[in-house]
């Protein structure tokens, strides 16, 4: 955006430098005014001053893209150009199911509920008592006389029964009913924020995809059109620098306004990408 609004600038100002001549060239002949001629200049000042203003941010934002890529060691001018506006068809609800299956927060939210509810599981079962049964053998040795003694064996069974389970195992489980309950509360809270997030980016996505359309198709090519009439007029002297002037800025507005909403758009559909991790192009 930064890119195309500094070209724009610098188109316009060019349109401004013809307009300042015009009017010089009307004031030495006597068809013009001063105040004319002094008002083209600064009008030709002040976006002088605007382009040094956006010439100062692009080295800040390319010094931040620099970061973000990796590159903070050789600075770099980035040769970036204006997005388009694809047609794409976003559909809500499918893009709510994929930010729901795929969000990175959720599927960790949802780990944590099953492994609360496996600690519960877990934690009831110590309130059964253990059953343990032990067997063992023993080979004995003949004694002195020669005689041969029977081996032994042995078997045990053993109990053990959960008598402190008031005290030990009620609290493990409340905690890990507390941990589960915790996160199904984070992942509904979480839900509701995506789905609001998602909504919102659809609806910057087709208002922005509406106002280019609008501009592309109707304003900038009307503004064009009287800045044009405006300046035929001017020259037979059926109008005034004023609103030439005027006339000139409402095409670089409009112009400036469809850059943005291209951009706007773009900027958009980046969003939902990173809510749902499906690019919706």
């Amino acid at each position: 955006l930064i890119n195309e609004s500094i070209r724009l600038t610098q188109e316009s100002r060019r349109v401004l430098a013809q307009l300042l001549a015009i009017a010089e060239g009307r004031y030495t002949v006597g068809q013009g005014t001063q105040a004319d001629v002094l008002k083209a200049q600064t009008q030709l000042a002040k976006m002088s001053d605007e382009l040094l203003r956006m010439e100062r941010e692009r080295p800040m934002m390319e010094a931040e893209l620099s970061k973000l890529t990796g590159r903070t060691r050789t600075p770099r001018r980035f040769a970036v150009q204006l997005p388009s506006l694809p047609e794409v068809a976003i559909s809500y609800e499918s893009l709510r199911e994929l930010a729901l299956q795929r969000r990175p927060q959720l599927l960790g939210l949802r780990t944590v509920i099953d492994r609360g509810s496996a600690a519960i599981e877990l934690a009831r079962k110590e309130y059964q008592p253990d059953f343990e049964i032990r067997a063992q053998y023993g080979q004995r040795e003949s004694m002195l006389d020669g005689t041969r003694r029977p081996d032994m064996m042995s078997l045990t069974l053993a109990i053990n029964v959960p008598l402190w389970g008031k005290s030990k195992i009620d609290p493990r489980i409340a905690e890990a009913r507390a941990m589960r309950d915790q996160a199904l509360a984070m992942v509904e809270a979480q839900e509701h924020e995506v789905s609001a997030k998602l909504q919102q980016q659809i609806a910057i996505a087709e208002q922005s995809r509406k106002s280019a359309q609008l501009y592309a198709s109707a304003i900038v090519p009307q503004a064009e059109l009287a800045f044009e009439s405006t300046l035929s007029a001017y020259r037979v002297s059926r109008a005034d620098l004023p609103m030439l002037l005027d006339s000139q800025m409402s095409v670089f507005t409009y112009r400036i306004g469809q850059a943005t909403a291209i951009v706007n758009f773009n900027k958009a559909l980046v969003e939902i990408d990173l809510l749902t991790g499906v690019a919706p192009i």
